[in-house]
């Protein structure tokens, strides 16, 4: 599902209009990003947990020839499903 196609299923089951539901779409976002800028991590209980983490730097292989390539500290984004969510999209 892309960006247009979640816009149009929101407004559809808030009957709101399709501008309306992109501004919220955008302000959810929006939101989102803030607050992994700022906190660090963001929760939604029973569904996901949404987290920044430093990554430590480290020695890899080129998968290409084998030789060891240092690979520098970064960060990531670690998105953790809560088991509610889980178990109702699995089933």
């Amino acid at each position: 599902m892309n960006k247009e196609t979640f816009i149009a299923n929101i407004a559809l089951k808030t009957g709101k209009t399709k501008k309306e539901s992109a501004t919220d779409v955008d302000a959810f976002l929006q939101t989102l990003k803030e607050a992994l800028i700022s906190d660090g991590c963001v929760k939604f209980i029973g569904d996901f947990s949404l987290e920044k983490i430093d990554t430590k730097a480290r020695v890899g292989r080129n998968p290409a020839d084998g030789s060891e390539i240092n690979i520098p500290a970064g960060k990531k984004l670690k998105l953790k499903v809560g088991k509610t969510f889980k178990d109702e999209i699995l089933g």
